[in-house]
């Protein structure tokens, strides 16, 4: 119990979300392509599997990109500006 417990401990890990992703793209490629073969007149079927591949796929690379926040670019400035405004009572 404490092997499959450390296996769903791996998979909640980014590494795992990861493989997991990697694993329904290609799950979905394969339905597609069979799909396609076994049954190229049911447009609907295929057109509603291959829009959830491309979600998944465009998901994957998403992931490979990676978060632009992580690194802050290299050539720019950061500049500040604050508006004080104090009234004065005479």
């Amino acid at each position: 119990m404490t092997k499959w417990q450390a296996f769903l401990n791996s998979l909640s890990t980014p590494g795992g979300n990861l493989f997991l992703l990697v694993w329904c793209v290609l799950l979905l490629l394969v339905l597609v392509v069979i799909l396609i073969f076994a049954h190229p007149k049911d447009a609907a079927l295929v057109t509603v599997v291959s829009t959830t591949f491309s979600g998944f796929a465009g998901a994957l690379l998403q992931a490979f990109k990676g978060r632009s926040s992580d690194v802050p670019p290299t050539n720019s400035t950061v500049s500040t500006s604050t508006d004080s405004h104090v009234e004065t009572k005479s």
